[in-house]
This record gives C-alpha cells, structure tokens and sequence, in this order.
C-alpha cells in the first residue's frame, strides 16, 4: 500500500496536521451598572435597619463597666458618620455629619477618650478623621482629608498639622497588624464566614442622596459587625500581648509578631544603654556572600558541588533594601536519593508530587523538628545588627534563656510571649525599615539552616532510609521498624555535628498533593495537615472545606465521600472565597449584571451556567464554573447545591495526594 506522502521513490515524512485550535470567546466587559445613580444595593434592608442605640444612662454604665467598643468611619463630601458597637451588649452609637443634623463634638470626644477602642487599620485612617470630626471639620472637610490620606499617602498627623489639631488621646487595638500579610477587612469577613461580604455601596466622592445615606449607614453598622468578629478571633493573641507587654513597659496589642520582637529590642537597648536606637543603614547594590561554617560538610559530589556554588554565589541588595534569591540558587534543583529539594529566602523546601506513605506493621514515619530553630542559628553566626551592636546577642541571648526557662516552669504566658520575640525577629533581620536589619545576619540564618538540613537528609539517604518531605525547620523519614536504631544514631550524629537538636514525632500515615499541601496523621489520631487541608481561620481563605473534611473523615474512619459531604448542614462547608482585582461580576443569563465585589464568594450549583468574570476586563475568575454568588449567607443550605460536584473534587484530591497508588502497593504486597 502506498503511503498517503509518497513522492517519487521517496516518502515525506512530516508529522499529521494539527486541527485548527479552537477560539476562545472574547471576554465581555459587563456593563458596570454599580456606578449608575440608581444602584441602590439592599436598598430595602438598609431603610427598615434600626440600630439599638445607647440611652445616655446605659453610655455612662458602660464606660463604668468598661466595655470595649469596636468603631468605623465613613466619609463622603456631604456625609460622614463614626459608628461605635459594644462587644459586650452589642448596643450602638452614632454620630453623622450632613445637612440639618446637629453633631454633638463634646459627646464624641468624651466616647473616643473613656473607652477602649477597636478598629482595623485605625492607626491609618480613623483616629485622625475622628481628631478633625471632633475639632469641627465639615463633612467636605473631612471628606479631603480622607483623599489625602488614601489616595495621595499623606500622614495623618501631618494632616492634622495643617489643620492646627490634636491627637486625641485614645485607648485602641488596632487589629490590621495581627493577622499575617495584613488582609482586608472583606477578605477576613469572607474567611470568618460573616453573614454578609460586601464593598463599599458607592464611589468616593460621591454627593450621597438620601436613599445612599441609609445604605451607607447600614454598611457601616455591617462593617463593625466584622471587625467585631475579627477582634474576638484574635483575642487569644490580644491577651498575650495584654499580659506580656508590661513586663517591657510597652504596649504590644497591635503588634504583629515581628514588631512585637522589635519593639522589645528598642526597648531593652534603651533600657542599657540609655540611648534610641538608631535608624538602620541600607546600602542599595551592596554584595556579600555566605560564610560556609567549619560543621557543614558534605559527603557526596552532587551536594559538595552545592556547596561550592552557594560559596561562590553573591547576595545583592536591592534598590529597595531587600534580598532576593540569586538566579543561581533559584534554578538550583537538588537531587538526593529519588526526591528534589529547592533552596529559598525563607527555608528549604521538598518537591514531592502525590506521594502517600504508610506506617503499618513494617515502616515507621517520623517527623524530626529543629528545637529551636532560628534562634540557635542567629546565635551560632556570631553576627550582630549595625545599630544594636555590642548589645545584640546579650539581649537575644537572655530573651531565648527567659524562654527556655518559662517553658520548663510552665509559665505560659512568658513562654509564648517571648517564643513570639525570638522567632520574629528572624524576619526582621531583611526589613529595611527595622532596627534588627541586617542581611547577612539574616542569609546567614536561612543558608545554614538549609544546610544544616541537606545534611540530615544526605545522611539518613546513604545508609537506604529515604527522606519524604522537607518543609523549612523538618524533615520527615521513611523507615523500616528493624532499621529504627539507625535512623535513631544518624540524628544523634547529626546534633553532635551541628549543635542543633531535634524534637520528633511519628505518623500513621502522611499524604501530600505538594510540599504545600499535606495531611498528616498522629497515632492518636490528631492530624497535622497544611494548605487545602488545613483548617479556616483568620489566616487561611475558604476553598470547599468539605472536601478536605471528607478526604480526612475518609482516611481515620473509612466514612464514604458521599456520606461526608451528603450529611453536612453547614454552608460555609461549601464555600471558596477569592479576591477578584477590580471586583467581581455575574451576568446572568437574561442579561441582569450583579456585582459582587473585590472579595468574592461562591458555591457551586446544578443550576448555573458560567462562572464569575472581572468588573474591567471580562475575564472569568477562576474556579467559579457553575459558581453561584453567595454573599449574603443565612445559615440556610443552598437548594441547588451541586453535591456531585464536591464529591468529584474530593475524589480528585484523594488521586492527587497518591491514595489510589498506596492502595495498589498494599495490594501487590498482600
């Protein structure tokens, strides 16, 4: 038979044309009907909202009972409000600034100075247009001094400067600080399942009619409902910082961990020399490169070869002060054994990909912590920050000792305070703007410590016992119960070594997505899980928390997926969350266009067609196929909920953490 590309005595050999790709539809800028007049967003909800308001009888009882009181501010040309709630009787205040209403100055700024105060991102924004309010400034007045501070980055006391006024003097918590990376308000709404997520109803600079006001007002009074919720997630972090601070005479509340480590440094280098600390000194373009310790060494050629590149690998600092990883060390893929390690700023990290282990009757997995991780290796590197020379390491040193000592003694409260300094000031030692900058110290820390755990597994990969996860301060190994005594004296090894010490725990079972994303199973039953798995809280987005729930359910009891997922009554099981840049929109299918908004929620229907796209572009947001907005969640379920759907994904994630290729190996041995 003759070939179809045959030419002469000769054949073409070419490889079969490729179909045509297919054409994406263009996205579709919806029609931004949010910035018409007569969007009137829960309109209705918004006129019948009364909010239960202090008597001026039950303000004074609870100033005397000392009531905290959580408070936001809204601010437009011709209208501006500051609403106070109690997070004790749930009661209400009110002041609003627009035409015919009488604004009481001497009553606000007895209700800011007798309570304590809680807000978010009020050291910004809201103590100095609270200040200029009580001082007598219009509305419009107030409105322009919202636009200098937000949109053109002004200082609020400088604002307050121009305008020849004070500081009030406040008792606040300010709580943007305390949660990592300092989300907004919508999102920490959306992570602790607030009954309504929504934006701010109308464009700054709006002249609000009557109908914009009441929505206004109504959003506002939502707005302390969420960081009502916030500040009683964070409470916990709030009194340790409440019963830690004035052991250093400082106030802590709002302290993120990191500035909490900085602000104790300031203090006690005051406390001995007499002296501020002065401002550190970034040298933008300077280089430096990593000091190899006398302890880390290598015995293979792949990992000596490591050695040497990291030797001859030059550090940069960039214009802004910051460290990155060099191009060198970010390609570097280390091969041990049969898994890959990737060095970074911030630790050394596995690359496993659907792996599932087993303990069983033959196998022990064991999880090997560094105690104390960062502080040992601060120490060990003898460096010191420029501005707390001399004095550094004495103040380190007698922090990490107060550790050591509170946590034998069972002081708690010290235990944890001071674990929060010695560990955050890791961190700050590649903040520019922090006294505690100081790169070197800083690369010095993470190398070695990256090292140091190279080491570990290079060791533990010579004598047969493989390593199967590695996460920035631990590693976890694979080990037959005849060998426990090997992998016992190669740690023993290893601390001589190093100085480090290691503190372990074994797992039943582990399984792994990615080094990001695992469970791990305690033979008590408890679970250590990260990413997907972990559990939602204020430093984590919902993403289908039931299918996570049902893989863990599935994994301890054997509970069917179905049986998890069918049996749940909780809506926020259900849900994902995820900022959307420019907000979010949902054109239905006769045309109607809802916003949702720059934080968005969803579930997943058997009824929608679609997914979410953004407000500028069209493009659809992603994951939010069949996705139905849920913004306003009343505890109810959902009727149209796709059950199939999550029980898809959830039999997804169980192939992708290797469940189905552990079964196959239990099979093949039986």
């Amino acid at each position: 038979m003759s070939r179809f590309d045959a030419i002469g005595l000769f054949w073409e050999d070419r490889p079969p044309e490729k179909p045509p790709k297919k054409e994406k539809p263009k996205p579709v800028i919806p029609d931004p009907v949010w910035l018409e007049p007569g969007y009137l967003p829960h309109l209705e909800e918004a006129l019948a909202f009364k909010p239960d308001l202090f008597t001026d009888e039950e303000l004074l009882q609870a100033q005397r009972n000392k009531e905290v009181l959580v408070w936001d501010v809204e601010s437009y040309p011709n209208y501006w409000a500051v609403a106070f709630k109690s997070v004790q009787s749930g009661k209400c205040i009110l002041f609003e600034k627009y035409d015919g209403v009488d604004f009481p100055l001497g009553k606000l700024k007895w209700v800011m100075e007798s309570f304590q105060l809680v807000d978010f991102n009020g050291e910004n924004y809201d103590i100095w247009q609270a200040a200029l309010a009580v001082a007598g400034c219009s509305a419009y007045e107030l409105y322009e001094a919202t636009r200098d501070i937000i949109e053109f980055g002004t200082r609020g006391w400088l604002v307050l400067r121009r305008k020849k006024v004070r500081r009030l003097a406040i008792n606040h918590i300010d709580l943007f600080e305390l949660t990592p990376l300092s989300p907004g308000l919508k999102m920490m709404a959306g992570r602790l399942h607030s009954p309504l997520m929504m934006d701010l109803p109308f464009q700054p600079g709006t002249n609000l009619s009557p109908e914009q006001i009441a929505i206004t007002r109504w959003y506002c009074f939502n707005d302390l409902y969420n960081t009502e919720q916030l500040y009683k997630a964070h409470l916990p972090n709030i009194k340790l910082r409440e019963q830690f601070g004035p052991r250093y005479r400082l106030d802590l509340r709002s302290k993120s961990d990191a500035q909490m480590a900085e602000a104790i440094f300031r203090s006690e280098y005051h406390r001995r020399t007499g002296r501020h600390v002065g401002k550190a000194k970034v040298n933008p373009g300077h280089t430096f490169r990593y000091k190899i310790p006398e302890y880390v060494k290598f015995k293979t050629p792949n990992l000596q070869w490591v050695l040497d590149l990291i030797r001859e690998t030059d550090f940069v600092v960039n214009d802004a002060g910051y460290v990155l990883l060099p191009e060198a060390l970010k390609k570097l893929v280390i091969p041990i054994g049969e898994a890959q390690y990737k060095i970074g700023i911030g630790g050394l990290h596995s690359r496993e990909k659907k792996a599932g282990h087993h303990a069983g009757k033959r196998w022990i997995l064991r999880d090997h912590d560094v105690a104390s991780y960062y502080p040992k290796l601060i120490l060990s590197t003898g460096l010191e920050p420029p501005v707390l020379a001399g004095v550094f390491r004495s103040i380190y040193s007698a922090i990490v000792d107060m550790r050591l000592a509170a946590k034998k003694a069972g002081d708690q409260v010290s235990s944890d305070g001071l674990k929060i300094v010695v560990n955050g000031s890791f961190g700050k030692t590649l903040d520019p703007r922090s006294c505690l900058y100081y790169p070197e110290l800083g690369i010095q820390t993470t190398i070695t410590g990256q090292l140091c755990l190279l080491m570990a597994i290079e060791a533990f990969e010579q004598i047969g016992l493989p390593v199967i996860n590695a996460n920035t301060d631990g590693i976890v190994v694979k080990c037959p119960i005849a060998r426990e005594l090997d992998m016992v004296t190669t740690i023993k090894s290893w601390e001589q070594q190093t100085g480090l010490e290691m503190e372990t725990t074994d797992y039943l079972m582990m399984f792994s997505r990615d080094v990001n994303n695992y469970i791990a199973v305690k033979p008590d039953l408890k679970t250590k899980t990260k990413g997907v798995f972990g559990e939602g809280g204020v430093k984590k987005n919902p993403v289908n928390e039931i299918c996570a729930k049902a893989v863990v359910k599935f994994l301890l009891e054997g509970a069917p997926v179905d049986q998890t997922i069918m049996a749940s009554n909780d809506p926020t099981d259900f849900v994902e969350i995820r900022q959307v840049n420019g907000g979010g929109v949902k054109v239905w299918e006769d045309a109607t266009v809802e916003y949702v908004g720059k934080v968005a929620r969803w579930y997943h229907s058997t009824e929608v067609k679609g997914g979410l796209v953004t407000a500028k572009k069209g493009h659809q947001v992603a994951n939010t196929e069949g996705a139905r907005p849920l913004m306003f969640m009343d505890g109810s379920m959902p009727p149209d909920l796709d059950y199939d759907w999550y029980i898809e994904e959830t039999n997804k994630l169980l192939t992708q953490i290797g469940y189905d290729d552990l079964v196959e190996q239990w099979a093949m041995v039986a």
